[in-house]
């Protein structure tokens, strides 16, 4: 399966309340690339409108897909993620903060999103730093969507 295959199947698709599943779609995404990795953390953290999923299950989730894939940026993200899980606001400023350790690690567009998506961007800040990131991947800021996928660095990989 290649990464956009992957990652549009589990878009809006995540098996939350199939314990075995998302442990098996945890492992493939670290295994398929970083950018797949980061996917299952947006869904993770950003599960659709109309599912209930408890706050427990979500942190299991989360506990395990951390403790299964290596990145650089996994320690920025994952306070974030625990905000989004519980709901609160991520500052402007700590979001902007994750997207600058994100940029380095061209087309992460998956990463970039989870801290782009977890503040109140009133001002926009957010949105012109995603937008630069996406200059300095050599990406067209119009048709960039966070789904999109790139050459994963050599840097993540699955835990044994």
């Amino acid at each position: 399966m290649t990464e956009i295959e992957f990652i549009e199947s589990i878009d809006c698709n995540f098996p939350y309340r199939d314990e075995s599943q998302w442990r098996k779609l945890i492992e493939q995404g670290a295994l398929i690339s970083p950018n797949a990795a980061f996917a299952v953390l947006h869904e993770i953290c950003r599960p659709p409108r109309g599912e209930s999923i408890d706050q427990a299950s979500l942190s299991a989730m989360l506990t395990f897909w951390a403790n299964s894939f290596r990145h650089p940026v996994v320690a920025t993200l994952l306070p974030i993620a625990e905000a989004m899980l519980r709901k609160q606001p991520v500052p402007v400023a700590r979001a902007l903060q994750a997207m600058r350790s994100v940029a380095p690690y061209r087309d992460q567009h998956c990463a970039l999103a989870v801290p782009y998506l977890a503040c109140d961007d009133a001002d926009g800040e957010a949105d012109a730093l995603r937008q630069e990131v996406l200059r300095s991947w050599n990406v067209p800021v119009s048709s960039i969507d966070p789904a999109l996928v790139g050459d994963p660095p050599d840097t993540a990989r699955l835990l044994p």
